[in-house]
């Protein structure tokens, strides 16, 4: 499964501001699916991610370009 988060971030530095309501949400999304391998596009870290996935089950490998320039 791809996924592209639209800027996940725990300290976002653009206009989309993450309530508790839509971490709900994306983990209910993520939840119904449940994919063996995810592949998701911005994401600023894991800890953001295992707001969505549980981390008892799944391991995160970030790309060495996950710095937040021009964010």
């Amino acid at each position: 499964m791809t996924w592209n988060f639209q800027w996940l971030a725990d300290h976002p530095k653009n206009d989309i501001q993450r309530a508790a309501k839509d971490y709900q949400a994306l983990k209910q999304i993520f939840l119904t699916h449940q994919p063996d391998v995810l592949a998701f596009q911005e994401v600023n870290s894991a800890k953001s991610l295992y707001r969505v996935i549980p981390k008892e089950q799944y391991q995160v490998f970030m790309s060495s370009r996950n710095d937040e320039r021009g964010r």
